[in-house]
């Protein structure tokens, strides 16, 4: 065992000295060849879907790279522009507490009735939009201090977006739950 970790050490002490590192001039012709070749496709999220809600302009944004074969796209996102500053939002895609989201909750906003809920699930359908076999399966529910807005089917079970209210309807927490049963 000695022997192999002295050969991996020797081995990689000649790597590191055989690598070669860029000259600036090169590194700046391949950044900038880069970038000319780097097309971001923008697109505003429905502001009175949204405003009412959180602060900020919501974007969905899809990098994609043309080639001398073509083009390629990336994977979209979404991202927040408020007071200059970005914010991009995490995909939902595995259980989550929505930091970003709530952090661009406007202070007014309540979550306390049914008019809260349906202002709310409206700004999820446009921040989160959910593929069209889902729609069915979009509703939302209250259960003690939370309001439980289900997103669509997760295998057997339903993605909830769960908002926890104080007592006045002030958002304190937003989870993403991939699995949540419905009891």
């Amino acid at each position: 065992m000695k022997n192999v970790v002295l050969y991996l050490i020797i081995f990689l002490f000649s790597c590191s000295l055989n690598a070669q590192e860029i000259d600036a001039g090169s590194a700046k012709l391949i950044e900038d060849h880069i970038k000319s070749r780097l097309n971001i496709e923008k697109e505003l999220i429905n502001p009175q879907a949204v405003e009412k809600v959180f602060y900020g302009t919501f974007y969905k944004v899809g990098p994609g790279f043309f080639f001398p074969d073509g083009y390629g796209g990336c994977i979209e996102y979404y991202l927040n522009l408020n007071d200059g500053k970005v914010t991009e939002l995490q995909k939902l895609g595995y259980d989550m507490e929505m930091k970003e989201l709530l952090a661009l909750l406007r202070k007014e906003f309540r979550l306390k009735d049914e008019a809260g809920a349906v202002i709310f699930e409206t700004a999820l359908n446009a921040l989160f939009p959910v593929d069209e076999k889902d729609k069915p399966d979009v509703r939302h529910m209250k259960k003690n201090n939370q309001w439980i807005f289900l997103r669509g089917k997760f295998f057997d079970d339903d993605t909830a977006v769960i908002v926890s209210v104080n007592p006045d309807g002030t958002v304190s927490k937003i989870d993403l739950i991939l699995a949540y049963t419905v009891n």
